[in-house]
């Protein structure tokens, strides 16, 4: 058995989609017989489901300026932070791990004094907790494996704060991207163009594409709802993407010319979604829902896949938990990498009105499953398969 260490900022409980990637990563890991050691941020006392965990669970306070509760001191707490920060050519603001990186470091060595880590993999964003991960592990371990895996640009991004940085945060930015790009042992990520980042680094670079979980839609899973005839909504889950106001005139043409259709958005940017879809009779707007998402896309007529000009070459996971379920995808967003791919793969179909609609054939995509995706990583790291201790 290898002992393994991941660092997850938004595991699961947490609810968003963020830290579903490596924790089911994780789980098969852990069905493969390896020990999954977890090091993650805690918004409130939680428990981390076994199935991503079978190690040592390190929890780190989440403590951004964002999470304070007194509205009138969070918002002067929120204020004075994003101007230090750009004063003195610190993190950006955004970056939610940045407010805890003692927290981050005592874990750290808490669990490499415990037990004998073979590999450590650390998600990113946030960017901060990938730096200095990095760092304090070359420092101190430095014959231990790193492997990043991004799953949004980083130094390229588009959100997180890092367009806005000062000239000094920039400069910061840049040598903590190019340290890491000098010492993790892989880097990987589910975008080729993601990957184009560290065109120059050392590490081994990866494209570990996105995936889909047998578990998630299973006969087991999903056996108290066989009875489900009628499918009567069209759903969308994730969030709204930067940039996405240019394609909300898609949206309206696609609900407007079909009244009769029910529509479900399940996003934590509810709120943004309504100021452009509130209006609308047929279109019911959520919150995001976790693990429970499953259920509601088990009832689902079929599910909407959509990106803006900033993504629209990017596969999201929403994207690949779709897939298997053989029902209709529609198309909303520009005419990227994803488009053409359902042009390529996609049975086009006339479900809708003024909407592109795709039939997809789950055989097409066994390649695309949880499994194979960590042979993937294992083929990599043959040191795991030997190790003993």
């Amino acid at each position: 058995m290898s002992e393994i260490l991941v660092i997850n900022f938004k595991s699961p409980p947490f609810q968003g989609i963020g830290g579903r990637r490596w924790s089911k990563i994780s789980k098969e890991l852990i069905r493969r017989g390896h020990c999954v050691n977890l090091i993650y941020a805690e918004k409130s006392p939680s428990k981390v489901p076994s199935a991503f965990c079978n190690g040592i669970k390190y929890p780190v306070a989440w403590k951004h300026p964002l999470h304070i509760s007194s509205k009138w001191r969070g918002k002067f707490m929120q204020k004075l932070s994003y101007f230090q920060r750009r004063l003195s050519g610190g993190y950006s603001f955004f970056d939610e791990g940045s407010y805890v990186i003692s927290d981050l470091q005592k874990g750290l060595k808490f669990i490499f004094e415990s037990k004998p880590i073979d590999i450590l993999f650390v998600t990113c964003p946030p960017y901060s907790w990938t730096f200095e991960v990095t760092k304090w592990c070359k420092s101190h371990y430095p014959d231990v494996k790193i492997w990043v895996d991004l799953r949004d640009p980083w130094i390229n991004a588009n959100n997180w704060g890092i367009p806005g940085l000062t000239a000094n945060q920039r400069l910061q930015e840049n040598f903590r991207h190019q340290y890491v790009a000098e010492h993790a042992n892989f880097i990987s990520s589910p975008a080729n163009e993601i990957l184009d980042e560290f065109s120059n680094c050392k590490a081994e670079k990866v494209h570990l594409k996105h995936f889909f979980d047998e578990d998630d839609f299973s006969q087991t899973n999903h056996s108290s709802f066989h009875a489900i005839q009628d499918y009567s909504y069209w759903m969308y889950a994730g969030q709204f993407y930067v940039g996405m106001e240019e394609q909300m005139e898609i949206w309206k043409r696609a609900i407007e010319s079909n009244p009769q259709e029910e529509w479900k958005i399940f996003s934590k940017d509810h709120e943004k979604f309504r100021q452009y879809l509130g209006g609308f009779q047929n279109v019911k707007i959520h919150n995001e829902i976790g693990s429970d998402i499953y259920r509601w896309m088990l009832q689902a007529k079929g599910f909407i896949v959509a990106l803006s000009g900033y993504n629209q070459n990017f596969f999201t996971t929403k994207f690949y938990d779709y897939l298997p379920w053989e029902k209709p995808l529609v198309y909303l967003g520009p005419k990227g990498k994803v488009w053409h791919f359902l042009l390529e793969h996609g049975q086009k179909s006339d479900k809708l009105k003024n909407a592109n609609v795709f039939l997809m054939n789950r055989s097409d995509f066994k390649t695309d499953g949880l499994s194979f995706r960590v042979e993937q990583i294992l083929n990599l790291c043959p040191f795991l398969d030997h190790s003993s201790h």
